[in-house]
């Protein structure tokens, strides 16, 4: 989508929002999660439940609404990170795979798809294979970290 923009200042704004969130620290990710799903003045509370006449929830107090929190909060984080880096893939793209679509009779929707498809399957596989090696080291530094830590509590 990124790469089809015509517009420079748009794609710099679109840019901008999409990063955000990744290079802002955790904590302040923590207190706009916090404005947003407070109790008592939370956005979601007071306008969006409010306005279909729903009662608050309390988010932080019910242990099943963590995992979506965590996990949306995470993906949020980190999205702009990883469109980045799929975006500087869809740049590598020969410009000759849009031609031939669009000389195939393609539109633009189907010339972005079919394209950045096909020019990013290798790399993103090789992505996900690096981030699986990556999640692989922190489990084994944490479990190391967590086996020393429980030594020196108890030690033998």
């Amino acid at each position: 989508m990124l790469n089809s923009m015509r517009s420079k200042l748009g794609q710099k704004v679109y840019q901008t929002c999409i990063l955000v969130p990744y290079l802002i620290s955790m904590v302040v990710v923590s207190y706009i999660v916090f404005a947003m799903l407070s109790t008592e003045n939370g956005v979601l509370n007071k306008s969006i439940l409010s306005l279909f006449g729903l009662k608050p929830i309390s988010w932080y107090t019910q242990a099943k609404y963590w995992p979506v929190i965590l996990v949306v909060v995470y993906l949020w984080k980190n999205f702009g990170y990883n469109s980045i880096i799929y975006y500087a893939t869809v740049i590598g793209i020969d410009t000759s795979l849009y031609e031939a679509a669009a000389i195939d009779g393609a539109n633009r929707w189907e010339t972005d798809l079919a394209c950045d498809i096909t020019g990013t399957e290798k790399k993103q596989l090789l992505q996900w294979y690096f981030w699986q090696l990556v999640a692989y080291f922190i489990q084994i530094l944490d479990c190391s970290i967590r086996y020393r830590w429980i030594q020196d509590c108890y030690p033998t």
